[in-house]
């Protein structure tokens, strides 16, 4: 091969790499996937206390804009848990990638976009 072909290839391996790697836009609506978190965890999770946090922490969340900033899936999951983190104080409740088996002694509930939220099965 002649140096302008290789040229060429290495072009072409740059202008396709962050497809590649699994770069990806923003997240398609964030804001709707906050509000099914919530829902969800009304429905499962027993502390009613840390509901009542939860409730304040993604609305101020929502309210501001933390979850439309996020510029791509996984770090909208990372602001999700944190808040999930700083509500529950229970590191098994979090959100993850829908593909991922739920731990023992987890339940998985479906949310749109890819993602699922993981509670324990004692919570309700």
């Amino acid at each position: 091969m002649t140096a302008g072909r290789h040229l060429a290839m290495a072009a072409a391996m740059l202008v396709a790499g962050p497809q590649a790697t699994g770069a990806e836009g923003p997240p398609e609506a964030p804001d709707a996937v906050a509000a099914q978190v919530q829902a969800q965890l009304h429905r499962r999770y027993a502390d009613q206390h840390r509901l009542a946090t939860l409730d304040r922490i993604i609305t101020i969340e929502t309210r501001i804009g933390a979850y439309r900033a996020a510029r791509s899936r996984a770090e909208l999951i990372g602001r999700l848990n944190a808040d999930l983190w700083v509500a529950t104080r229970d590191r098994r409740v979090c959100v993850g990638e829908r593909s991922l088996p739920a731990a023992p002694g987890m339940h998985m509930v479906v949310l749109d976009g890819g993602q699922g939220l993981f509670v324990p099965d004692t919570s309700r």
